[in-house]
């Protein structure tokens, strides 16, 4: 759910499907809700997750914290979180129109009914209705893993200007070079391949600078 209180995607997109951080970063103040409900709760607990991300836990585990460490969120005053007996009162808590949310619920129900999304597709096996008797809500802020691309350099390390000349003195390396991705990437080899390529661009240049002082003496 994003702050208006609406569906905004097909559910099942997972972190590490690059296109729901590019999603969700664009909502309404830059955040969106994961609502739940008991029965999907309950099914967690005693059955295990069916998708996860990446290899922090494997389908099939077991959230048999879950109740424990929801309640001692909430007693540490974590905002993040909500719990709630009814549609409206989670709308309340979360701060989005109620109306709204409930209408949002009521459709996706609907649709779960029919066994059918009629609004994003989503697989009809993970269409799991919201009918309480218990609520959830946990608050989701995009982050970034770290910032790919922006400066140009040469295959020396070297930054250069807008006529591809090499400009004195000025080297980059690791993420703050561009070339390496574009407008997405692969986020389960993201973190490897980045540092991979810190590594070896910051040798690269370290040996270009190296090189081109020897040059000098």
């Amino acid at each position: 759910m994003n702050q208006r209180g609406e569906r905004f995607c097909d559910e099942t997109l997972k972190f590490n499907d690059a296109v729901i951080g590019d999603v969700a970063a664009r909502q309404k103040g830059g955040y969106t809700y994961t609502v739940f409900d008991e029965s999907i709760k309950e099914e967690m607990v005693k059955k295990g997750i069916e998708r996860s991300l990446g290899t922090i836990n494997w389908p099939g585990t077991r959230l048999t914290t879950f109740d424990a460490d929801f309640r001692k969120a909430v007693e540490k005053g974590n905002t993040n979180i909500h719990v709630a007996d009814s549609i409206e009162e989670l709308a309340v808590k979360m701060g989005v129109d109620p109306v709204v949310f409930k209408r949002t619920v009521e459709e996706y129900n609907g649709f779960c009914e029919k066994g059918r999304d009629e609004l994003f597709a989503k697989d009809r096996k993970y269409l799991r209705p919201l009918r309480g008797p218990r609520f959830y809500a946990i608050k989701a802020n995009p982050i970034f893993l770290g910032t790919l691309g922006g400066i140009r350099t040469n295959h020396r390390m070297e930054i250069v200007d807008k006529d591809g000349q090499p400009i004195p003195g000025l080297y980059a390396a690791g993420s703050d070079v561009g070339g390496l991705y574009g407008d997405t990437y692969p986020m389960e080899g993201a973190s490897g391949a980045a540092s991979a390529f810190a590594v070896n661009s910051g040798r690269i240049a370290g040996r270009t600078l190296l090189g081109i002082m020897a040059k000098n003496r």
